[in-house]
């Protein structure tokens, strides 16, 4: 399951917003994080054959938008410099596509 997984309101409007956009989820084996957790930056790699233009967006455990970036390819890697120890949600668009995962980031 996704960042989604523990809270159930936010599971309630992105099934809801699948639902009215028509948007389905990127496959979770379409989408790899690593290392996970990480110590720092960490990659994020897109297999399969769909386009790879999109948008990687990543939000704290709270909720907080905490950066967002364009992806032109397989493979990006995000930089944490600043970030806190913790738990974020990595959220990809990948044109009416929608994925997310968690990645653990300890300093």
């Amino acid at each position: 399951m996704g960042c989604n997984g523990n809270d159930a309101q936010s599971l309630a409007v992105t099934k809801l917003l699948n639902v009215l956009t028509g948007v389905g989820p990127v496959s979770a084996t379409d989408l790899a994080i690593y290392p996970n957790p990480s110590q720092g930056n960490f990659w994020v790699r897109l297999a399969g054959t769909f386009e790879v233009n999109g948008t990687l967006s990543v939000f704290a455990a709270d909720g907080r938008w905490v950066m967002a970036q364009a992806i032109y390819g397989q493979t990006s890697m995000i930089d944490t410099q600043g970030w806190p120890s913790g738990i974020y949600c990595v959220q990809l668009r990948l044109g009416n596509r929608i994925s997310s995962q968690t990645v653990v980031l300890g300093r």
